[in-house]
């Protein structure tokens, strides 16, 4: 079975929500909780459009043919291994795996480029269940998605950031955007949380000068759990390629106690990144 969506319409959330629902009420035991998905969101927030199309630094969406998909398994003994390398204390395995990435993706980067660049990561927060609207549920369907956006300064740039300084850097930054979902109470509050930090990000990335790593976690949204249609849990999930070059999807494992991380690349990133020690070391 498989699925296709606009992300014009919905988000990873949406489909998530979408396939529970199916599944649910096609399950033949009957014992299921009912899931009702909610399509309300326009009601609250109007759609709104950016102010200036000339933003988009991919004007064109088609598919590339040089960008290639891998699926890099951390399974739970990588994870448990990720953990012992952070000594900041305990942080998520989404963020300890983003975290590696990242660092592995900066060194392919510097060695493609013959030299070393700013870095923006981006990772997409989920705002449902984190507003002051109560009606933005688990299955409220729509983009109900915040930008959480990261960039290394100049003294950054000139030294490594190491594995432990990505993870502080990532997770400040997701954690100042799920604070601000807090903050999101009406449609007139909806430019500086979700807008602004995405027109912002655009202008830095329409330089061309800047490394540019796009992540999305798709962990939670029960594509193994909760895709029973009767007959099982599916023994194997994974996603199309999609018209984004350095984004990576993290998917929960089968067995939920891993990350499986599709990452997109050109075929000459991927090339170089396929080698990366910590990759070959910790994946799949």
């Amino acid at each position: 079975m498989s699925i296709s969506v606009s992300h014009k319409i919905v988000d990873a959330s949406s489909i998530g929500t979408f396939i529970s629902a199916w599944a649910n009420a096609n399950h033949p035991s009957g014992l299921k909780i009912l899931i009702n998905p909610s399509f309300d969101t326009p009601s609250f927030f109007p759609c709104m459009n950016f102010p200036d199309d000339d933003l988009d630094p991919e004007p064109s969406r088609s598919p590339d043919p040089m960008i290639v998909v891998k699926k890099f398994l951390f399974n739970k003994d990588a994870i448990t291994n990720l953990r012992a390398k952070f000594r900041g204390g305990r942080a998520s395995r989404v963020r300890l795996v983003c975290a590696l990435i990242a660092k592995a993706l900066i060194g392919v980067d510097r060695t493609v480029q013959g030299r070393s660049r700013p870095c923006l990561v981006a990772q997409a927060v989920n705002i449902r269940e984190r507003t002051s609207i109560k009606a933005l549920s688990k299955h409220c369907c729509g983009n109900l998605v915040a930008q959480a956006v990261a960039t290394t300064s100049s003294k950054e740039k000139e030294k490594l950031l190491g594995f432990e300084d990505l993870v502080y850097l990532i997770g400040d930054a997701i954690d100042k955007t799920i604070a601000g979902c807090h903050e999101i109470s009406s449609s007139s509050s909806l430019p500086s949380i979700l807008i602004d930090p995405v027109i912002d990000a655009f202008e830095k990335i329409g330089s061309g000068e800047m490394n540019v790593l796009w992540f999305s976690d798709w962990s939670k949204f029960g594509f193994y759990e909760e895709a029973d249609f009767g007959w099982g849990k599916p023994v194997w999930t994974g996603i199309g390629t999609m018209p984004a070059e350095k984004l990576t999807v993290l998917m929960g494992n089968k067995e939920g106690d891993g990350i499986e991380a599709w990452v997109h690349l050109n075929h000459i990133y991927m090339s170089h990144f396929q080698q990366d020690e910590d990759i070959k070391l910790l994946t799949t």
